[in-house]
C-alpha cells in the first residue's frame, strides 16, 4: 500500500485535507477511480485501485496495475528513483477557508490518483 494522500498538513495548492474528505467517493464511486501517469486522463490508465481506505495519516492504496508497455515504464521509475511521489486529482465538494486563507477540504470527490 502506498499513501496517495495526507491529511492536516498544507499541500502544495495551499489546501489543507481533513480526514474522511473521501469517504463518500470510497463508498460510492470507487469503480471509477482510476490510476494515471501525472494525471494525464487522456493515455490509457495504469491501474485501479484493488484496496482503497483512510486511517488517520491519509489516503492508502493498493494498485492493479494493468499489463501494458506502460507499466513496464512506471515500475522502473520506481526503482530507480524517478517517481517517488503521488498525487491526487479531486473536485471539492465541501469546504472552509482558515485565517490563513488556506481551503480546508472537508469533502472531496476524488477522481483519480496519480504516479509523478
Amino acid at each position: 500500500m502506498r499513501y496517495v494522500s495526507a491529511y492536516s498538513n498544507v499541500d502544495s495548492h495551499n489546501d489543507i485535507l481533513q480526514k474522511g474528505a473521501y469517504a463518500n467517493t470510497i463508498r460510492e464511486n470507487k469503480s471509477r477511480i482510476k490510476f494515471l501517469w501525472n494525471h494525464d486522463s487522456t493515455e490509457i490508465p495504469l491501474g485501479v485501485p484493488e484496496e482503497i481506505e483512510e486511517d488517520n495519516f491519509g489516503l492508502k492504496v493498493t494498485s492493479k496495475i494493468i499489463p501494458t508497455t506502460k507499466r513496464n515504464d512506471l515500475l522502473i521509475c520506481y526503482e530507480n528513483g524517478a517517481i517517488n511521489e503521488h498525487s491526487v486529482g479531486f473536485y471539492t465538494t465541501n469546504k472552509k477557508s482558515n485565517d490563513s486563507g488556506q481551503r480546508i477540504i472537508i469533502e472531496a470527490h476524488l477522481l483519480e490518483y496519480s504516479a509523478v
